[in-house]
């Protein structure tokens, strides 16, 4: 197995102290940052390598600004930081470069001057098999692939044709795969492929010293299709705060997948597009290129969690717009919100006495028309975290992918084997614990 793990700054730099800058960071040599690096046993993590990452999503660079490593007490220490929030990521290695733990704290700034004390943790792993499709004549892709994770400074190499074992940070997690030859990043963007296409996402969430098997991943890009609309085609809009002030540098997604049935059958996000606001809060993009239902969704996530998303966009109104921009209304993301809840497997609806089966069984949950869904096994305890407030659609239903296929492939109903419940999310706080039912679907 060929397989090379890139650790944050090594993979852009071959030397770097915490007194390394990045070009164009603002930072602040009046504020430090320090603290205790501990293990997961509460034992010194000596020479434990600290980043300071930016807050920025998305992939294809590093987010490392600042590096350093942890004494021989666990002590470390930065004499210029950010002047805007930022991440701190932790890892612990062994001699040969593998990751022992890892810990990451979010959305500090230079007001957290306090002495830190970080325990790390295990981290997960993700296995499988890489392989891709060069379907695209006039572009040579190569066998060369990136792993690059949201907000992490984690990345990896892998060829097609490979397997790979990666280990991860913890908690919900975003990733994708990416042709490692920038160059030929640049030649498909140029070439009118977006970044959803280029940068292939998935979801998983991790604990702990999970081992996470991702089974056979495939790197596939469609050639290019006539576009269903007009030209000039666009949907666009702002995203601003509480008070009307832009915010820039928000990430925007459009969810043409409303139902996340593409992570329910590949692991793949729901997003079909992604752009990034400007100074002004402002944002484009054109109409998606197919439509996978009857409307679509604009969301948009800050890098401390506040989320937002807009009304449903029918294909009407799109059909309307056509050849013109559709105006979305502003955005103005809020604090988060969570869903904890167990899901009982009842499978003789005339007898609702929970089965012992459960870990036969696992189904997808989420809000429909949002990025968040997430696969959980039935009479589990289940924590969904980061969704947006307000009124929404839950939606589960089971995430056996063969199952999945036939009653696609037969054409059913989609309200014949998936189930819905209406939730109001308020800012901040959590959907205590409830018991819902849930009846596989059979064939």
């Amino acid at each position: 197995m060929r397989f090379l793990l890139l650790i944050s700054a090594i993979l852009i730099y071959s030397s770097c102290s915490s007194e390394s800058r990045v070009a164009g960071t603002a930072t602040d040599t009046e504020n430090t940052l320090a603290g205790v690096v501990l293990t997961s046993d509460q034992s010194v993590a000596a020479g434990a390598s600290v980043h300071i990452l930016s807050r920025k999503v998305g992939y294809g660079e590093s987010s490392v600004l600042f590096e350093t490593k942890a004494d021989s007490a666990g002590r470390f220490a930065f004499e210029e930081m950010p002047k805007d929030s930022f991440d701190l990521e932790i890892h612990l290695l062994d001699d040969s470069g593998e990751m022992l733990e890892v810990g990451v704290i979010r959305d500090l700034s230079i007001q957290d001057t306090s002495f830190l004390k970080v325990s790390l943790k295990k981290p997960g792993v993700l296995v499988g098999h890489f392989n891709y499709e060069e379907n695209i004549p006039e572009i040579t892709i190569g066998s060369a692939f990136r792993f690059s994770v949201e907000r992490s400074g984690i990345q990896a190499h892998i060829f097609a044709g490979d397997s790979f074992m990666i280990p991860i940070i913890l908690g919900n997690i975003n990733f994708a795969f990416y042709p490692s030859d920038d160059q030929v990043v640049l030649r498909l963007q140029s070439d009118g492929f977006g970044d959803s296409l280029v940068y292939q996402e998935f979801s998983v969430f991790v604990e702990s010293g999970d081992t996470l098997d991702l089974g056979d991943v495939k790197w596939v890009i469609e050639e290019k299709t006539e576009s269903p609309w007009k030209k000039n085609s666009y949907l666009a809009g702002y995203v601003r705060d509480s008070v009307g002030n832009p915010i820039s540098g928000a990430v925007v997604r459009l969810i043409s997948d409303i139902y996340g049935l593409s992570f329910a059958l590949s692991g793949k996000s729901s997003v079909a597009d992604f752009v990034y606001t400007d100074k002004d809060g402002f944002w484009i993009m054109p109409f998606p290129a197919k439509m996978e239902r009857d409307s679509i969704r604009i969301e948009t996530e800050l890098n401390n969690g506040h989320i937002a998303e807009s009304s449903f966009i029918s294909a009407s109104d799109l059909k309307e717009n056509e050849g013109d921009t559709l105006w979305v209304e502003n955005l103005e993301p809020r604090e988060p919100s969570s869903i904890n809840l167990n899901v009982r497997l009842v499978v003789n609806l005339e007898d609702t006495t929970q089965v012992d089966n459960c870990y036969m069984n696992s189904v997808v949950v989420g809000l429909v028309g949002t990025s968040k869904f997430k696969r959980i096994v039935t009479c589990a305890p289940m924590d969904l975290p980061g969704l947006p407030s307000g009124v929404h659609s839950f939606v589960f239903y089971t995430s056996d992918m063969t199952v999945l296929n036939v009653l696609q492939e037969r054409g059913e109903p989609m309200d014949s084997y998936m189930r819905f419940m209406d939730v109001n999310l308020t800012p901040g706080a959590v959907l205590d614990r409830q018991w819902i039912t849930y009846t596989p679907p059979t064939l």
